[in-house]
C-alpha cells in the first residue's frame, strides 16, 4: 500500500494518541505543583506568621516555629551610642557646637501635638536631636501654628523648580516637587514632603529679543533660531522670508506672545 494512502485512514488515531499523551504532561505537571496534604497542614499551621513558608525553605520554618514558643519581652537594655549602626540623617545638616536657640527645625525636637485646633498658634519647648552638641540653655522655647508641614504658605517653603514640561499645555501641566520647610518654621509631620506645582520655568529667553529679531533680521529666520525652531528657521531663510508673508505673521505671532520658546518654557 502506498504511503500516501496509508497516512490519511490513520490520522484519527494519529490525532487521539497526541491528545493522550498531551494530557498525561499536563496531569504530571499538576501533580508536581500541586500541594501535597502535609504541606497544607504546614500552611494552615503558619496561616497567622508574617513570614510566608516556601515549600523546601526549612530555615523559615525553623524561624517562625521558634518565634512563635517564645515570649514577647521588652528590652530593657540601655542605648549605646558606640553600637550605633544607622547614621542619623540630622547629622548632615545640622551644625555642632553652635547655640542651641540658632539650630533649625531639622535639628530639634519638639513637644507638638495633633489634638489642636487648626491654624492655632500654641507655645511649645524643644530640645536638641539626638546626637547634637550645641551651647546654651538646651530646652528652647518656640511658637507654632496647627498644621502639617504640606499646609504651610508657599513662602514657608523651598521647592525643586517645576521644570521639564511644556508652560504653554492645554490642560497645565502639574508637576512633582520636592518641597521643605524653612529652618525657622515648626510644623507637624515631615518636614519634607512632595507637591504639585504648576509647570512654569523659564531657560532665559527675552520676549523683546526675540520681537525685536522679528521685525529687523525676520526675513531671515533669525526669530526662529533664537527661539530653537531650527527646521522653520530654515525654511524661512531660504523662502526670503515667505516673500515677507511670513516675516509679517511671526512679528504678530511673537508680538502677542503666541510663538513661545520652543523648549517649553516661557519668557523672562
Amino acid at each position: 500500500m502506498d504511503f500516501g494512502e496509508f497516512l490519511p485512514r490513520f490520522q484519527p488515531l494519529i490525532f487521539v494518541f497526541a491528545c493522550f499523551l498531551f494530557a498525561n504532561v499536563l496531569r504530571l505537571s499538576c501533580e508536581e505543583t500541586t500541594p501535597t496534604q502535609e504541606d497544607m497542614s504546614i500552611f494552615s499551621t503558619l496561616s497567622d506568621d508574617a513570614t510566608t513558608y516556601l515549600p523546601g525553605d526549612e530555615t523559615t520554618l525553623k524561624y517562625t516555629s521558634e518565634a512563635k514558643s517564645k515570649p514577647h519581652t521588652v528590652s530593657t537594655e540601655t542605648y549605646d551610642p558606640t553600637k550605633q549602626t544607622a547614621y542619623p540623617e540630622h547629622y548632615d545638616y545640622c551644625p555642632s557646637l553652635a547655640p542651641c536657640n540658632h539650630l533649625s527645625g531639622d535639628c530639634l525636637d519638639c513637644n507638638t501635638t495633633t489634638s489642636c485646633i487648626y491654624g492655632q498658634s500654641y507655645n511649645t519647648t524643644c530640645v536638641p536631636k539626638f546626637g547634637i552638641n550645641c551651647t546654651g540653655e538646651q530646652v528652647i522655647k518656640k511658637t507654632y501654628i496647627c498644621r502639617y508641614c504640606y499646609q504651610t504658605q508657599p513662602w514657608e517653603q523651598i521647592c525643586t523648580p517645576a521644570n521639564n514640561c511644556t508652560v504653554n499645555a492645554c490642560p497645565k501641566q502639574m508637576v512633582q516637587v520636592n518641597c521643605s520647610v524653612l529652618d525657622d518654621v515648626i510644623c507637624l509631620g515631615k518636614r519634607r514632603f512632595y507637591k504639585k506645582k504648576e509647570c512654569n520655568w523659564t531657560s532665559g529667553y527675552k520676549w523683546s529679543t526675540a520681537f525685536i529679531l522679528s521685525i529687523t533680521l525676520g526675513g531671515f529666520g533669525a526669530d526662529r533660531f533664537y527661539l530653537g525652531y531650527w527646521e522653520s528657521g530654515l525654511g524661512k531663510l531660504f523662502s526670503f522670508g515667505g516673500i515677507g508673508i511670513w516675516t509679517l505673521i511671526d512679528i504678530l505671532l511673537i508680538g502677542v506672545g503666541y510663538i513661545p520658546p520652543e523648549d517649553g518654557s516661557v519668557y523672562v
